[in-house]
């Protein structure tokens, strides 16, 4: 099974795209988690991240047990690695399968049909992101700096 994953140093986008990626078992998610915690651990950093499902799928066996814990994993990755997550493309069980993990596992989906629209959407995280940090920065500085 092959992932490809394309870090933007200037923007601090990981772009995870698959191809021809079927997840149907839990071996299958731990591949996947695996390759990414990897990449996500050499950058020594947060990151935002761009997940293109155009060519990825969930297969018809999956079972609940693997769904579950997909979800656990993703909230888990996004927690300890994303500033930002936006996904894009997939069939409509792909979006209902990832929209549903996130209401049980509390993440936003942010699923977008096109790739414009989640870098769209993505520009827009970064820069209430930037304005909530620059405000923080804001708030904690005294009279005396």
């Amino acid at each position: 099974m092959k992932f490809d994953f394309n870090y933007d140093e200037t923007e601090n986008i990981l772009t995870v795209s698959f191809e021809g990626f079927v997840f149907r078992t839990v071996e299958d998610v731990k591949e996947f988690i695996e390759a990414k915690e990897k990449i996500c651990e050499s950058l020594g950093k947060k990151c935002y991240f761009l997940i293109d499902y155009r060519k990825a799928c969930f297969g018809p066996e999956i079972d609940y047990k693997t769904l579950n814990f997909l979800g656990r994993e993703i909230k888990r990755m996004m927690d300890q690695y994303a500033l930002g997550v936006v996904r894009f493309g997939g069939a409509l069980l792909d979006y209902l399968i990832i929209e549903k993990e996130g209401l049980l596992h509390h993440f936003d989906s942010n699923f977008y049909k096109t790739r414009e629209g989640a870098l769209n959407a993505l520009k827009r995280m970064k820069k209430e992101n930037e304005k909530s940090n620059l405000d923080l920065y804001k708030g904690n500085r005294t009279d005396e700096e």
